[in-house]
C-alpha cells in the first residue's frame, strides 16, 4: 500500500521527521516502552483516514467497559454494567472509533452474521464454548456456556481477560469495514498459541487493500517475541524498530551479500533469537552454555541487564554471531558480541569489523594499517617461526610445564597450518612468561605477537566485539581443570551444570566475583556498559531532611532522647523507619547532642555507623564519606 505518511514528534527523537511511503500487508512496530510507538500509530491513523483509508485503531486499553468489576464510565456517562445500549449503538461505534475501545464488536457481531458465525466457530471449537446474544430490556448481553454444562454466564463478568481480547479483535479483522487495522499489543492476555493462532489469521486477510478491497493492511505494536512473525526478507523490510534516543528505522536497502547471509538465519529465527529486535543493545554469543552463564553470572552480581535495553543472545556459532550482528546494524541497534579468540582464524565477523569505521580509525591511529584483515594475515605469518622452536622443545623436560606439553600435543596432532597457528597464539596468550623463558631466542618474535595480538583484540572491540583472549568461556571458569586446548562439547555441559549450580547456591560479593573470573568479569562489564543503580544522592538528601528535623525539634527542646524521636510528630519517625535500622541519641546538655544511625543491609550492605551533631550542614551530609 503506497500512501506517504510523514510524522514529527517534536519530543521524541531529536525532532526529527519521520517519511515512510510504503505499508506492507503487515508491519510491525517494536521497541522499548517510552519510545514513540502509540503516538506514530495514532499519527498513521489519521493521516490513513485522512487519504481515504477506512482506519481503525484498538489501543492498548481497548477493554475499557469490558471489565469484570466495573471501575470507570464509558460512553456518556454511563457504565456497561447492564450490557451495551442498543439504542446507543451509533454513540458506542463513535467512541469506539475516536478513541480505539473494542466494546463494539458485539455490535459488529449483532449486526453481521458473517463475522458472528466465524466467532461462534472459533468459540465453540478450539474453546468449548457456545455463543448466545441475548437482549434484555434494551441491552445487548453476550452469553457463553461451556459445552456438556447447563448454566450460562455472563461474556463480561465471567470471561477471561484473554478471551475477551481474542473475540475482540478477531471481530475486527473478521469484519470487512475497516481497510487497515492498527493493534496495540494484541498479545495481551493471550497464552503464546493463542498469539500464534491470532497471528495466522492476521495474516488469512492481510494484503493491499488498495489493490483487492477484500484484504487488509495491519499495523501491529508488540512487546512479544511470539508475535514477530518474520519469514523472509520483505518482513523484515517491515519491521519498524524504536528506540528511546533514535528516530524509528527499518532496513531499506541490502546489497547482495546481506540478502545472502540474512537469508541462512531467517529459517533458524526462533523466539529467542527474536529478542534481540526489542534490545537496544544486544549482545551475540555463540553457544547456548555462553548465554546461560553470563546472564546467570550478571543476575548474581544483581546486574539489571534488561531494564537496560541488553539481551545476551546465543545464535549457534561464529557465522550466524556474524549475521545476527550485521542484522541488527542494519537495524541501528547498538549491537555487541562476545566471542572465542578463534574469530582472528575464520569466520565472517572479522570481515565484519574490518569494515567498522572505528575500526579503521582505530587501525590506523596505532600505525598498523587500516585493513583488519591484512593485519591479522601479518600476524599469522609470525606465528609459524614459533611454532617450529615449539615443536623442537625436549617433553621430558617440560614435566613441570603440563600445559605446555598438552599445547606442543595439540600442534604436533594439527593436520594444517591454520590449526598449528591457532594452538601456539592460544598458548602464548595463556603461557607468555613460560614460553618465553623456554625459547628466550623467540623473545622479539612473542613481543611482536603479543603486541599484534592485543592491538586486534582492542581493534575488535572499537566495533563492540569483544574477544576472550584465553580463548572459550570455559578456559575462564575455576571449576575446568582440564585440557584448554581441546574442550570437548560433553565437558562444556558439565561445566555449565558445575557452575551454574556453584552460583545458585553461593552468597558472593563484587570482589569474590573479580576473584574467581578475573578478567572474564572485565569483558563482560565493557560488553554490558555496567551500570549500577547508586542510591546515594536519593538516601544523602532523605536523611539531610532528617536530620534537619531533628536538629530544629532539639533546639525547642522537644527531643531529648531516641523514645521523643520516634514520637515527634515532625520527625515522622514511621517514614524513616524503613531506611534507618537502628538509631542512638546522647545529649551532652541542653545545646549539643550526637545521633548515630545505621541504615537498612538492603540499601547499604557496609553497614557502617554514621553519626551527625547540632552543627552537621545537613546539605553536606554524605555517607560515602563518612
Amino acid at each position: 500500500m503506497n500512501i506517504p505518511v510523514t510524522i514529527n514528534i517534536p519530543y521524541l527523537w531529536n525532532g526529527e521527521i519521520i517519511t515512510k511511503n510504503d505499508w506492507a500487508p503487515i508491519t510491525f512496530l517494536v521497541g522499548p516502552n517510552g519510545t514513540g510507538k502509540t503516538q506514530f500509530a495514532e499519527n498513521i491513523r489519521h493521516q490513513l483516514n485522512s487519504n481515504g483509508v477506512n482506519t481503525r485503531y484498538l489501543n492498548a486499553e481497548r477493554l475499557a467497559g469490558l471489565e469484570k468489576q466495573q471501575y470507570t464510565y464509558f460512553s456518556h456517562g454511563s457504565p456497561l454494567e447492564r450490557g451495551l445500549d442498543i439504542a446507543q449503538f451509533n454513540n458506542l461505534k463513535s467512541y469506539g472509533k475516536d478513541y480505539g475501545l473494542a466494546a463494539d464488536a458485539w455490535i459488529i457481531l449483532k449486526e453481521k452474521l458473517d463475522v458472528r458465525l466465524r466467532i461462534e466457530a472459533v468459540l465453540s471449537q478450539f474453546f468449548g464454548r457456545t455463543l448466545r446474544l441475548s437482549e434484555e430490556g434494551g441491552f445487548l448481553n453476550p452469553k457463553l456456556q461451556l459445552q456438556g454444562s447447563n448454566g450460562e454466564y455472563g461474556f463480561r463478568s465471567g470471561e477471561s481477560h484473554g478471551l475477551k481480547e481474542l473475540v475482540s479483535i478477531l471481530a475486527f479483522i473478521y469484519d470487512d469495514e475497516h481497510s487497515c487495522l492498527i493493534l496495540d499489543e494484541p498479545e495481551l492476555h493471550l497464552h503464546p498459541q493463542y498469539q500464534s493462532f491470532l497471528l495466522s489469521e492476521i495474516r488469512k486477510v492481510s494484503g493491499d487493500p488498495l489493490v483487492n478491497p477484500d484484504k487488509k493492511s495491519f499495523v501491529i505494536i508488540t512487546h512479544s517475541p511470539f508475535f514477530i512473525d518474520i519469514n523472509n526478507i520483505d518482513d523484515l523490510k517491515n519491521l519498524l524498530i524504536f528506540q528511546p534516543t533514535k528516530k524509528p528505522v527499518w532496513i531499506s536497502d541490502l546489497d547482495e551479500d546481506d540478502v545472502y547471509r540474512i537469508n541462512k538465519v531467517l529459517p533458524r529465527l526462533n523466539t529467542h533469537h527474536k529478542q534481540f529486535f526489542f534490545a537496544t543493545k544486544p549482545i551475540f554469543v555463540e553457544g547456548y552454555t555462553d548465554q546461560i552463564l553470563l546472564n546467570t553470572i550478571q543476575d548474581k552480581r544483581k546486574q539489571g541487564i534488561g531494564v537496560r535495553g541488553i539481551s545476551i543472545i546465543d545464535v549457534g556459532g561464529k557465522n550466524e554471531v556474524d549475521a545476527f550482528y550485521r542484522l541488527s546494524k542494519k537495524l541501528n541497534l547498538d549491537s555487541r558480541a562476545i566471542v572465542d579468540y578463534d574469530v582472528i582464524f575464520d569466520g565472517k565477523l572479522k570481515q565484519t569489523a574490518s569494515q567498522d569505521p572505528q575500526v579503521i580509525n582505530y587501525l590506523s591511529n596505532e600505525g598498523i594499517g587500516q585493513d583488519l584483515m591484512q593485519v591479522i594475515g601479518t600476524l599469522l605469518n609470525t606465528i609459524d617461526p614459533l611454532t617450529d622452536s615449539l615443536l623442537e622443545l625436549d617433553l621430558d623436560l617440560l614435566d613441570s610445564y603440563p600445559e605446555l606439553k598438552q599445547l606442543i600435543e595439540k600442534i604436533s596432532n594439527a593436520t594444517n597450518i591454520e590449526a598449528k597457528r591457532r594452538a601456539t597464539l592460544l598458548g602464548i596468550l595463556r603461557n607468555e612468561l613460560i614460553i618465553r623463558d623456554l625459547v628466550p631466542h623467540k623473545i622479539p618474535n612473542i613481543n611482536l605477537i603479543i603486541g599484534k595480538t592485543r592491538k586486534i583484540i582492542d581493534a575488535f572491540k572499537k566495533a563492540n566485539i569483544f574477544v576472550l583472549p584465553k580463548g572459550e568461556l570455559e578456559n575462564y571458569l575455576p571449576s575446568y581443570e582440564g585440557n584448554p586446548y581441546n574442550i570437548s562439547d560433553n565437558e562444556k555441559s558439565r561445566l555449565l551444570e558445575c557452575e551454574r549450580e556453584f552460583l545458585l547456591s553461593a552468597t558472593l560479593d563484587e570482589d569474590t566475583f573479580i576473584e574467581r573470573y578475573g578478567e572474564l568479569i572485565t569483558i563482560i562489564d565493557e560488553a554490558c556498559e555496567t551500570i549500577s543503580i547508586d542510591l546515594g544522592p536519593l538516601i544523602n538528601a532523605a536523611l539531610g531532611d532528617f536530620i534537619h528535623h531533628i536538629q530544629k525539634e532539639f533546639k525547642l527542646k522537644r527531643i531529648m532522647d531516641v523514645e521523643s524521636i520516634k514520637t515527634n510528630n515532625m520527625v515522622s519517625w514511621q517514614l524513616y523507619s524503613r531506611v534507618i535500622s537502628n538509631i542512638t541519641f546522647t545529649r551532652s546538655d541542653d545545646t549539643s547532642f550526637v545521633c548515630r544511625i545505621q541504615l537498612n543491609e538492603n540499601i547499604d550492605s557496609s553497614q557502617t555507623l554514621y553519626s551527625f551533631t547540632e552543627t552537621t550542614v545537613p546539605s553536606n551530609f554524605n555517607i560515602n564519606e563518612e
